[in-house]
């Protein structure tokens, strides 16, 4: 029976900067799924139904989420993956309300975590 060699062991543990960046994604992810169920749905009972807020929450979390798990991994379509969710839903709002809305402060957070980390994804 052979061990793992030190190279290989240390390549699948990812370096403590990119846990903390892929955490704090996960964290912000549930947070945006939860805020926009919690937004969303009485949004879709209101005089003027939209599903504007429920789909784009949705789909930023998931991408956060999706992210999370590729930043653990190490790789860089992770950081790839949160700008664009952390973009989608301001460009959303802005072509179809004509208004501007800036992305949480935690989801900032975590895209400054994971983009300050870019050298460690591969």
């Amino acid at each position: 029976m052979t061990m793992p060699s030190d190279e290989s062991s240390a390549e699948r543990v990812a370096h403590f900067p990119l846990r903390v960046a892929s955490t704090l994604c996960a964290i912000v992810g549930l947070v945006t799924v939860l805020g926009a169920l919690v937004i969303g749905i009485p949004a879709l009972k209101s005089e003027t139904p939209t599903s504007l807020p429920l789909v784009a929450g949705l789909l930023s979390g998931a991408a956060v989420v999706a992210a999370a798990l590729l930043v653990l991994r190490g790789r860089r379509l992770g950081g790839i993956l949160i700008v664009a969710a952390s973009i989608a839903p301001t460009l959303l709002s802005l072509l179809i309300e004509n208004r501007f809305r800036a992305p949480p402060l935690l989801l900032i957070l975590a895209l400054i975590t994971v983009l300050a980390n870019w050298n460690q994804l591969r």
